[in-house]
């Protein structure tokens, strides 16, 4: 006797479509909802086939890809999976009765990646991200663009520190991450201070001038003044560290410019999306080197250490990336560490290009500070 499942079952919106396209019974045996006009659950035989098509792109059987058998553990020489491993890893189901027959129908046998004994594309360009950090912390600092790694015959992809960059960039501009931001956009600035200490000027709220510059942040080192902001006063709050008060102020966008937004990643693609917008590979890769581009960061005397790597990726957008109008950026736009769904800047503007807006109109400058915004308040 067939079995019928309905979209409202699975989680993948892949497979949601699928359903929705191929229904052809009134009612769902796994949670029981019942249609009265118009068909919503399809064989769960046709799903299954469905989602053995998506998974068959990345995932194959050892005796087909000549996977060696270790008789003397009794398994075979690379990492395996099971069906049911696979609907676990792919689908989140309430009803065990239904992951047991997706599995079913996916087969009674083991799995493995295509191309086994080789890392994925995804796998290979983290293992590369993860060296070139582990490079830049404690081997080579300053010279890492002219350090050739060895190549080994296992990995595909980019694997020298200076490739690794212009992979990542390579990724950005095909998945199109630049954005401008118009004239006249907001951004909130806080800077936290003492009871006794008061600000209220655009040199004392603006990015510090270069002899200032001492601490070291998470797109900036030491002695490189940039401007650090936020999309609302909250998340700005949330970003500096926590001395009793800060003072807070309006900055205003005086002319366009370009930034590389990754608050505007693109969610990676279900495996059993027939026709995905994206590959999954490289946005695999991008939203694990996003995690680590903004995960928070314990302030312990080791962050500047933890900071390198992003301080170099922030330096190549700044100074090597162009876009396909062959234009530099001015920033970049990324998920806060501190709050949830905040938005933070890193500007690459320093005092000089900030001014207040009761001095009057200087045309060169590319932000304006809104004296009647600045206020104090106990954080």
């Amino acid at each position: 006797m067939e079995t019928y499942v309905c979209g409202d079952c699975i989680d993948d919106y892949a497979v949601k479509q699928f359903i929705k396209q191929q229904a052809e019974e009134l009612s769902c045996d796994y949670c029981q909802q019942r249609a009265e006009d118009n068909p919503i659950a399809a064989a769960i035989a046709d799903v299954g086939d469905f989602m053995r098509e998506g998974i068959e792109k990345e995932w194959s059987h050892p005796e087909d890809e000549a996977v060696a058998w270790d008789s003397e553990d009794g398994r075979y020489v690379v990492s395996t999976a099971d069906s049911y491993d696979l609907v676990d890893r792919y689908l989140v189901l309430e009803s065990e009765q239904l992951r047991n027959d997706l599995a079913d129908q996916l087969g009674d046998n083991d799995w493995c990646q295509k191309n086994p004994y080789r890392l994925t594309r995804e796998e290979s360009w983290i293992f590369d991200w993860e060296r070139f950090c582990q490079q830049l912390k404690h081997e080579t600092r300053y010279v890492f663009f002219r350090v050739e790694n060895e190549r080994d015959e296992y990995s595909e992809g980019v694997q020298n520190p200076h490739e690794i960059m212009d992979e990542i960039a390579n990724i950005i501009s095909e998945i199109d991450l630049i954005r401008t931001i118009p004239t006249g956009t907001i951004i909130r600035r806080a800077r936290p201070h003492h009871e006794n200490e008061h600000y209220s000027t655009v040199e004392d709220l603006g990015p510090p001038p270069t002899e200032l510059a001492i601490h070291p942040n998470r797109m900036s080192p030491s002695g490189i003044p940039m401007f650090y902001g936020s999309d609302t006063e909250t998340t700005a709050l949330r970003e500096v560290e926590q001395t009793g008060f800060a003072t807070v102020a309006q900055f205003v966008t005086q002319r366009p410019f370009k930034v590389l937004d990754l608050t505007r990643m693109p969610d990676v693609p279900s495996i059993f999306d027939p026709q995905p917008s994206y590959e999954r590979a490289p946005l695999t890769f991008l939203h694990n080197f996003l995690d680590d581009l903004t995960k928070r960061v314990v302030k312990d005397g080791r962050e500047h250490i933890e900071y390198i790597p992003t301080q170099v990726i922030t330096e190549y957008f700044r100074h090597v990336f162009l876009d396909h109008e062959q234009e530099r950026l001015k920033g970049i736009i990324y998920p806060s560490a501190r709050s949830e769904s905040g938005v933070s800047y890193v500007l690459f503007f320093k005092n000089d290009d900030c001014i207040q807006d009761d001095r009057g109109i200087v045309s060169d400058r590319w932000l304006s500070m809104q004296t009647r915004s600045v206020r104090t308040l106990r954080v």
